[in-house]
């Protein structure tokens, strides 16, 4: 008998009505922009093996800016704010 594969990805994330800093700050820089690719960004990972996103080719970045809903510049931009808060 064989064992069912390991999840790997994730069906939840809690999405708090009480502000978050970093959330606050992202809003105050980029606006409902940022809200938007915040939450999506975490619906993307969610649905990825180990919250790990890949982006290998062309093909692949411009589909994360699709289902983020975000131009390339602002999601760079808030990508690197998270790296630099080590959110991400």
């Amino acid at each position: 008998m064989m064992a069912r594969p390991e999840k790997r990805t994730i069906d939840y994330f809690s999405h708090f009505v009480g502000q978050r800093d970093i959330l606050e700050i992202i809003e105050s820089k980029w606006g409902k922009d940022g809200y938007i690719f915040f939450y999506k960004l975490q619906e993307q990972l969610c649905v990825h093996d180990n919250q790990f996103i890949e982006s290998k080719n062309e093909y692949e970045k411009q589909l994360f800016f699709t289902k983020t809903s975000t131009e390339e510049r602002i999601a760079f931009e808030i990508l690197d704010f998270l790296t630099e808060l080590n959110y991400i």
